[in-house]
């Protein structure tokens, strides 16, 4: 799996086995069959995606429909766990601009208030460059 969703797996797995501020913890039993229901339909993700932020709603759908009865059941339930804690993590994934976007949105700040907030915007991305202090 990618770093990404691994992360986010094992992070959601922890969740399950140990609790969290806002849940009890699952019986290992219940951890494996929800990580066991999924596990194909995470492995098939991998190979399109590095992060399960990426994952539409498209694909989810795609998973539930994929499988009939008491599995599909079983599927939806573990994939709602899952987006449910992910959502919760805090940070996000980091995606770069192209070049024409940047330039798309510099030709768009008609007005002063425009230029600030892409200047800030820029500045914040920017954020782990910080230079020395002005003496």
């Amino acid at each position: 799996m990618p770093p990404g969703t691994h992360r986010a797996v094992e992070a959601w797995v922890r969740t399950l086995l140990e609790g969290g501020p806002r849940s009890e913890p699952r019986s290992r039993h219940t951890t494996w069959v929800y990580l066991g229901e999924i596990q194909s339909v995470l492995l098939e993700w991998s190979s399109r995606y590095d992060h399960l932020r990426e994952v539409t709603r498209e694909d989810i759908i795609a998973a539930g429909d994929a499988v009939t009865g008491k599995q599909r059941e079983s599927r939806i339930v573990a994939l709602r766990s899952l987006f449910r804690h992910t959502n919760r993590q805090t940070g996000g994934v980091l995606q770069t601009l192209v070049q024409t976007d940047i330039d798309e949105a510099i030709a768009t700040a008609t007005t002063s208030d425009h230029r600030l907030i892409i200047a800030l915007a820029a500045v914040h991305a920017a954020g782990g460059r910080r230079s020395a202090p002005c003496s």
